[in-house]
């Protein structure tokens, strides 16, 4: 059976750019609730959005131009079972996250 995970990456070197750009987009998400109680509204989003603070984001997603860094990363997952990994990156330019 498959076991599938998404894990959050950011590639850069830039931790301030890349949390700022995770809190724009998707930090709302971070907060179980969202998924367990139907938020779906942007206000309702925003407001889990302004409780997500920088640590959590810098911890719960890597954050590195070092393909070694992102691979002993997504490693973790593996070696907890998952067979299937996604790749999320968040800010506008998926293009040039998929080049990258």
């Amino acid at each position: 059976m498959s076991k599938q995970v998404e894990i959050r990456v950011a590639y850069t070197d830039d931790v301030d750019a890349a949390v700022k750009i995770f809190k724009q987009y998707w930090a709302g998400t971070t907060i179980v609730a969202t998924h367990l109680r139907n938020i779906y509204t942007p206000e309702m989003v925003a407001a889990n959005r302004a409780v997500v603070g920088d640590d959590v984001i810098k911890n719960r997603q890597c954050i590195s131009s070092n393909p070694k860094v992102h691979a002993k990363f997504a490693q973790r997952f593996i070696d907890a079972g998952f067979n299937r990994l996604y790749v999320h990156s968040a800010g506008p330019d998926q293009y040039e996250f998929i080049e990258g």
